[in-house]
C-alpha cells in the first residue's frame, strides 16, 4: 500500500479520536453530561452498562391532590428523560397519571383519600380536635394494612419482571407510609434506596423551634432551646398527639413491627427514607441545628403535573386589568379544607371599594358556578364584585407573575408558588400543617399572617393594604425567589438516582 495511502488512513482512522479529545477540550461539559447518559445497573453477573431506559423507578403518593400534582411533576420529568416510570396511588387519579407516561398501579383499600362513608362523615364533624383526629386516624392509620400491602405487591411484581438482582428504587411523597411496617422490623421486602419527597413544611423534631402545627415562630430568647424543648413536651401530653402516636404504634405492631421503639408517626416518617429531598429552599425553613436525619434541599417545583391548564373565559379581563395599572390579588382555597366562606368571600368583598385592584379567586375543589355564599344562600357568582373574576382553577404558574399579592389559607404548595414567583401574601390558616407554614411566612418576612381560620373582612382589608403598601415584603419575596429559581428539582433527583445505581443500588 502507498504511504500516502497508508498515512491518510492511518488519518481517518484517527478522526474520532481526534474528535472525542477536541470535544472533551473545548466542550467537557458535553462529554460530561454523554457520558452520564450511560450509567451502571446491578446484575449477578457484575455490572453492565445500560440507559436511563433499563434503570427502573417506583413512585408513590398518597391519594390527594395537593401531594400528587407535586410527586406527579417529578414522575413526569423522569419520564421524559427516559426512565420507566410505575406509579402508586388511588385510581381516581388513573389517567391523569397515564397521561404523563407512566405505568399505573393501584392503592389497595379505596379509590380515593377516603372510603365514601370516611368523608361524609368528615365533612360533618364541626372544625377543631376531632375532625383533626379522625382525619389523621383514617388516611394514615385505618388505611395502613393497605399502604403496606400495595407496597408489597408492587415491589413482588418489580422483582417479578426485572430479577432479584436488580436494585428497587423507589422515590415517594414522604408522607406515604407504605414502608413503614417494614422500616420498622416487619418481614417483607424493603427497596434498595428509598428517597422521600418533602411535600411540607419540615416536621422534623428540633429544640431550636416550636414543634409542627404549633403556630409560633421560634424563640429568639437566651432561653429559647428550653422553650421549644417544654413546646415539644407538651404537645406529646396532649390529647390528640397521645391518640394519634398510640394508635399508629399500635397498627404498626399488629403488621409486624418489631422495633424497641417506633418514633411519633409525623416524625417517623423521615425515618423511612434513606434521603429526605425537601421542595424546598434552605431560607424557608425554621433553622435547625440539631436535625438527626440527613435533609438535602432541592427548591420548589416551577409548575404541577396534573394540573388543568385551560384558561377562564375571562382571562382577557386580567390582562386589561393589569395593563390599566391596577394590582392583582390571587385569593384560593386548599385543596382539602376549602370552605369559600373562610377566606374567599372575605377577601371578595374587603377589596371590593378598591379601585386600583382586581382581584382572582380560584375555589378548587367547587364549580364556582353552584357553590353559595352560605350567608344567605345566593349564588356566589351573583355577588362577585365588579373588580373580581371566579374560577375552580387558573394554574398558578399561569396567574402568579401578574400577581402582586396572594391571599391564601397556607397551604404548602399556595405558599411555595408564591414564593418561587416572587409575590407577597398574607395567610390565614390553622388546620392540617397550615399553622406551620403561616408562621414561616410570618417569619420569613414575606407577608403577614392572620392566625386564624376566618380573620373577618377587616382584618383581611388591613392586611392587604398593610402588603400592598410596605415594600419590604416585596423586595424580602424577591430575595428568596431568586434564590428558588437557582434550583431545579427534577435536575437534581435525575442527579441522585444516577449515583444510586452508579453506586449498585445505594445513596453514598
Amino acid at each position: 500500500m502507498p504511504g500516502t495511502l497508508r498515512s491518510s488512513l492511518g488519518a481517518i482512522a484517527l478522526l474520532p479520536i481526534l474528535a472525542f479529545v477536541a470535544v472533551q477540550f473545548y466542550s467537557p461539559g458535553f462529554i460530561k453530561e454523554l457520558t452520564r447518559q450511560w450509567i451502571l445497573t446491578g446484575s449477578s453477573g457484575g455490572a453492565v452498562v445500560g440507559l436511563r431506559s433499563s434503570t427502573p423507578i417506583i413512585m408513590a403518593a398518597l391519594t390527594a391532590f395537593g401531594h400528587i400534582e407535586k410527586v406527579s411533576t417529578i414522575a413526569e420529568g423522569l419520564v421524559k428523560r427516559g426512565y420507566p416510570v410505575t406509579f402508586v396511588s388511588g385510581s381516581v387519579f388513573k389517567d391523569s397519571i397515564e397521561k404523563i407516561g407512566a405505568a399505573f398501579e393501584p392503592m389497595d383499600g379505596p379509590a380515593a383519600l377516603l372510603w365514601e362513608e370516611d368523608m361524609a362523615h368528615f365533612m360533618s364533624l364541626p372544625e377543631g380536635e376531632e375532625k383533626e383526629q379522625f382525619i389523621m386516624n383514617a388516611v394514615w392509620i385505618d388505611a395502613l394494612p393497605y399502604f403496606e400491602s400495595t407496597m408489597q405487591r408492587v415491589f413482588a411484581e418489580h422483582k417479578r419482571k426485572h430479577g432479584k438482582d436488580r436494585p428497587i428504587i423507589y422515590i415517594g411523597d414522604f408522607s406515604f407510609p407504605g414502608l413503614a411496617p417494614q422500616v420498622f422490623g416487619a418481614p417483607g421486602i424493603k427497596p434498595d434506596t428509598y428517597l422521600g419527597l418533602g411535600l411540607s413544611a419540615l416536621m422534623m423534631e428540633s429544640n431550636d423551634t416550636f414543634p409542627f402545627r404549633d403556630p409560633r415562630v421560634p424563640s429568639t430568647s437566651p432561653q429559647s432551646r428550653a422553650i421549644h424543648l417544654h413546646a415539644q413536651q407538651h404537645q406529646y401530653r396532649e390529647s390528640l398527639s397521645i391518640a394519634l402516636n398510640t394508635a399508629y404504634e399500635s397498627r404498626l405492631r399488629s403488621l409486624g413491627a418489631t422495633a424497641p421503639s417506633i418514633p411519633a408517626m409525623f416524625e417517623s416518617f423521615y425515618h423511612l427514607s434513606e434521603l429526605h429531598l425537601q421542595l424546598n429552599i434552605p431560607d424557608f425553613e425554621f433553622p435547625r441545628a440539631d436535625l438527626a436525619l440527613p435533609v438535602h434541599f432541592i427548591g420548589p417545583l416551577p409548575i404541577v403535573g396534573v394540573a388543568p391548564r385551560a384558561l377562564p373565559p375571562w382571562w382577557a379581563d386580567l390582562l386589561a386589568a393589569k395593563a390599566a395599572g391596577k394590582r392583582v390579588v390571587a385569593v384560593s382555597s386548599g385543596s382539602q379544607d376549602n370552605n369559600p366562606d373562610d377566606l374567599i368571600w372575605p377577601t371578595l368583598r374587603a377589596c371590593a371599594d378598591m379601585e386600583d385592584v382586581f382581584v382572582v379567586a380560584t375555589l378548587v375543589a367547587t364549580d364556582p358556578n353552584s357553590t353559595t355564599t352560605g350567608d344567605g344562600g345566593a349564588e356566589l357568582m351573583a355577588a362577585v364584585p365588579q373588580n373580581a373574576r371566579v374560577a375552580r382553577f387558573v394554574p398558578y404558574d399561569l396567574l402568579l407573575p401578574h400577581a402582586s399579592l396572594m391571599v391564601s389559607s397556607g397551604g404548602w404548595g399556595a405558599v411555595q408558588h408564591g414564593l418561587r414567583a416572587g409575590v407577597p401574601m398574607v395567610v390565614s390558616g390553622v388546620a392540617q400543617d397550615k399553622a406551620t407554614v403561616c408562621a414561616l411566612v410570618e417569619w420569613a418576612g414575606i407577608g403577614v399572617n392572620l392566625r386564624a381560620r376566618r380573620p373577618g373582612e377587616e382584618r383581611l382589608r388591613g392586611a392587604v393594604r398593610e402588603v400592598l403598601g410596605n415594600r419590604r415584603y416585596r423586595e424580602k419575596v424577591a430575595e428568596l425567589a431568586a434564590k428558588a429559581r437557582r434550583y431545579d428539582p427534577i435536575a437534581e433527583v435525575d442527579r441522585i438516582i444516577q449515583e444510586v445505581v452508579e453506586n449498585g443500588g445505594k445513596v453514598r
